[in-house]
């Protein structure tokens, strides 16, 4: 058994980083009698590194135990898979949006006509997110706010339902809002 520990200790484990006290283990003496070591650890194969690079694993104290709990931790570094592409149809409403599409749809692109339609949309991808970020940002902190107005807007309405000016203001505040 020992053997084969030293064995996957020298070649196949990985040890990863560590925080905290030092020793793992302590013989629940005091004074000189005390003796500390570490003696547990923590072992992760390679694929773990690969996905995991920035984890290390953290020795917490005692508490009723002779040997400290360690926990592994996982930072936020983990490698994130593009997400794909999502067109949102609230981008219509807005009048840059025309203009965007236009000017990508516009510049010329060399190839069979499958290829230049994909172009042209990979090209329309950065600009629509950019118009995402800097019109649709904050949407949950802007939305009860929002909801206030439209429903004084729909009492207006029901309180004088031959105005047509109240409808046409509701309706831009939707658009404008979205």
């Amino acid at each position: 058994m020992l053997k084969h520990f030293s064995f996957v200790w020298r070649n196949v484990a990985y040890r990863t980083s560590q925080s905290g006290k030092l020793y793992t283990w302590y013989n629940n003496r005091v004074g000189e009698e005390r003796v500390y070591a570490k003696l547990d650890r923590a072992l992760v194969n390679g694929e773990w590194v690969d996905t995991f690079p920035d984890s290390l694993v953290s020795v917490q104290m005692e508490g009723i135990s002779d040997h400290t709990p360690l926990v592994v931790q996982i930072e936020n570094k983990i490698q994130k898979k593009a997400t794909p592409f999502k067109f949102f149809n609230m981008w219509s409403l807005k009048d840059q949006f025309r203009v965007i599409v236009q000017r990508s749809w516009d510049q010329p692109v060399e190839g069979t006509r499958m290829f230049q339609i994909c172009e042209k949309l990979k090209r329309l991808k950065y600009p629509l997110k950019q118009l995402n970020s800097e019109v649709f940002t904050n949407i949950v902190e802007r939305a009860p706010k929002d909801e206030i107005n439209l429903k004084l807007l729909q009492e207006q309405v029901s309180g004088d339902p031959n105005n047509v000016q109240i409808p046409l203001q509701e309706r831009e505040r939707l658009i404008n809002n979205i």
